[in-house]
């Protein structure tokens, strides 16, 4: 692994997010985005969302868990349920269908890891090409344990090793980690 990052927990809405990458990226017709995700058992999140921005617009969302943050509209590109909230204490890769959140063609140059209260860390963001009969799955990183270059940060980052990895958060420092990544 290349690192990852995280924000203290809270109560209600909160996010760290960065905009304005020098180093955009574009997810083909091929491809689905994937980011590496960890929800802390010890505080896990009632929301997950990501966010993605193409332009000036962060209208390009999708969330796991229950409906707490109101931005977008409910079924569409701009807020797109993807599912449960994944298990806590565990690694687990989300996998987001590009045409399902408006990103098919698009080129992103920031994005967001917003949350209704607890908190999650995060691993390795970018795109992949599921495994077929005829070849093994390959990914493109984006970015992990660094912003992209000439990112504009917002937020509270920490930045985590490779190494923070094996227990990203306070749950998985008091051995509450079911799986690794």
């Amino acid at each position: 692994g290349s690192g990852g990052h995280t924000e203290p927990a809270a109560v209600g809405l909160h996010q760290h997010f960065f905009e304005n990458a020098g180093v955009t990226f574009a997810v083909t017709a091929s491809e689905r985005f994937y980011t590496w995700v960890f929800i802390d058992p010890s505080s896990p999140p009632s929301q997950l969302m990501l966010q993605w921005r193409v332009g000036a617009s962060w209208e390009q969302r999708a969330y796991w868990g229950l409906s707490r943050i109101g931005w977008g509209v409910e079924g569409t590109a701009s807020r797109r349920r993807l599912g449960a909230l994944p298990r806590p204490g565990r690694w687990v890769r989300l996998e987001i269908d590009p045409a399902a959140v408006g990103l098919s063609g698009a080129t992103i140059n920031g994005m967001a890891f917003t949350f209704f209260d607890g908190t999650a860390a995060f691993g390795p963001s970018g795109a992949m090409v599921p495994a077929s009969a005829a070849a093994s799955e390959s990914t493109r990183e984006w970015f992990a344990g660094s912003l992209p270059a000439r990112a504009t940060p917002r937020g509270v980052w920490q930045f985590l090793s490779a190494r923070d990895l094996r227990a990203p958060t306070a749950g998985g420092n008091n051995g509450q980690v079911d799986a690794v990544a």
